[in-house]
């Protein structure tokens, strides 16, 4: 009888063993996918962000007040999540801190190169209430636009 326990013992011993390693391959598998399905992304943000940089940037899209998400996509001729990853994974940011970060850029050569307005500097890098502008070059740049531009001058 206790070499029957014994056994029996040992049996369920070995087939624990047998679900522990199948356990760990399952989350090795899981792993991996997790990994290679980053790897793709990173490929595909990397061929995507030249687009996306020069409709923004170069061709100073970021001036249309009314560019969202959807907008920016459908210019691009891709769904709306593949331009939200591309900008999340290559800049660590959403589309909107992005496209906004590129205003504030404009607006700071603006600010610097030119006596104009702040009011007007902010609805022709387009952005649409004076609120948002401030706490976006705030976040941007630690300063409000009239700081920065004084910082600048002296």
């Amino acid at each position: 009888m206790i070499i029957i326990l014994g056994y029996c013992a040992l049996m369920a011993g070995q087939v624990q063993s047998i679900e522990s390693i199948d356990k760990a391959q399952q989350v090795f598998n899981k792993t991996c996918k997790e990994k290679h399905s980053l790897n793709a992304d990173l490929e595909e943000a990397q061929q995507l962000m030249p687009l996306l940089y020069s409709l923004v940037v170069e061709q100073k899209l970021y001036r249309d007040t009314e560019l969202n998400l959807q907008r920016l996509a459908r210019k691009c001729g891709v769904p709306s999540r593949r331009v939200s990853k591309a900008v999340n994974i290559l800049t660590k940011q959403n589309v909107s801190q992005w496209v906004n970060e590129q205003r504030i850029q404009s607006a700071c050569e603006l600010l610097k190169n030119s006596e104009k307005n702040i009011t007007l500097i902010m609805q022709d890098v387009g952005f649409i209430t004076k609120s948002n502008f401030n706490r976006e070059f705030k976040r941007v740049t630690g300063d409000s636009p009239s700081q920065w531009r004084k910082k600048q001058a002296g």
